[in-house]
């Protein structure tokens, strides 16, 4: 009946003349009152239930067990899913700026125990290079960022350094080695078969919480944040080229430490998708004319947020450290006490 609904309001003509004109009025009220009944039964009511408790689970487990539990289980689970995720839809979004893209404010995103990150601790971002003075001037005024955190390798900086930011103190730490530094097409290789002998994204990521030199820039990342962060007070800004991988490691990090669900983690990751998206079309077609779909496909997960990149790093630090806090003591070197005194920190 809703679909019927859809169908008076956007196509009257075809629908009226499929029917009796007497017969319009009625079916049109019908399909109406049953929509307005859909939305008030299903949409509207069960939250105001949870909300205030409006009806006894014992008294319904009386009449039907089983009825009382399937509508309980509805509203809990369909009904606080949709709250959650329309909450943080207002929280997890990209900020508006003359230059700067891809850029987020971790801050409110939920935690254990009911808490959540304080913002105006933690901002992620794409490259700083085209920064404008405004950009910078809205950084420090209304997110009190007071530290850069470049991801970045020397080549990228050498190509497009940051623009400075007045009263924001810069500092460089290098994630990882360039993929390509050590990396050559072979004598008459086709370009589709060198990118599937290519490292792929996954197994990048997993270097990044692997090797030593990443480990080493973590450790500098993290002593900033747990020395000198302050929040609402001196924020951290971090970012890479494109605000993704590199930058989206981190962020990951931080929100996995201290109890972000993950489906709200792949939503803050994946929302790098958006910034980028017509430019990923453009690649993707430019791609398709030069190697087969296997290949375009693969060379895709280099310029893309894909959830099981982040996904297959999280899984390694649960199975190699029990998670990520065992990952900053036993991989980085903080002290469970260090740990602790950083997630108290941020969290509000």
């Amino acid at each position: 009946m809703a679909c019927g609904k859809l169908i008076f309001e956007y196509f009257p003509e075809a629908a009226a003349a499929s029917m009796p004109p007497a017969a319009r009025p009625n079916i049109m009220t019908m399909a109406s009152r049953t929509a307005s009944i859909f939305f008030i039964l299903f949409i509207v009511v069960p939250p105001i239930v949870i909300r205030y408790n409006l009806f006894s689970h014992s008294a319904l487990k009386k009449s039907n067990k089983d009825m009382a539990s399937l509508f309980e289980k509805s509203c809990y689970n369909g009904c606080n899913t949709i709250w959650r995720r329309r909450t943080m839809a207002q929280r997890i979004e990209n900020i508006p700026f003359a230059k700067l893209i891809n850029t987020r404010d971790l801050g409110g995103l939920p935690a254990k125990d009911g808490k959540a990150i304080r913002p105006q601790t933690f901002l992620r971002a794409a490259s700083l290079y085209q920064l404008v003075p405004s950009d910078g001037e809205k950084l420090v005024r209304d997110y009190k960022v007071a530290y850069d955190i470049d991801l970045r390798i020397d080549k990228e900086l050498s190509r497009k350094p940051d623009a400075p930011i007045p009263g924001v103190e810069y500092r460089h730490y290098q994630l990882r080695e360039d993929v390509m530094e050590n990396f050559e097409r072979k004598r008459g290789e086709t370009v589709g078969k060198m990118m599937t002998r290519m490292p792929t994204m996954a197994q990048l990521y997993l270097n990044m919480v692997s090797k030593e030199n990443s480990l080493e820039a973590l450790r500098n990342i993290f002593g900033l944040f747990m020395e000198d962060v302050v929040p609402g007070e001196k924020a951290a800004l971090f970012h890479c080229s494109e605000g993704k991988d590199r930058t989206g490691i981190v962020a990951a990090l931080i929100e996995d430490l201290v109890g972000v669900p993950r489906d709200l983690m792949l939503e803050d990751y994946m929302l790098s998708n958006d910034a980028f998206e017509k430019r990923n079309n453009w690649y993707y077609r430019g791609t398709r004319l030069i190697m087969n779909k296997e290949a375009a496909d693969s060379f895709r997960d280099m310029y893309r947020a894909n959830e099981y990149m982040l996904t297959d790093m999280l899984d390694y630090l649960e199975k190699t450290y029990g998670g990520t806090e065992g990952f900053f003591r036993e991989a980085l070197g903080f002290s469970a006490s260090d740990v602790k005194a950083f997630k108290q920190k941020i969290l509000q």
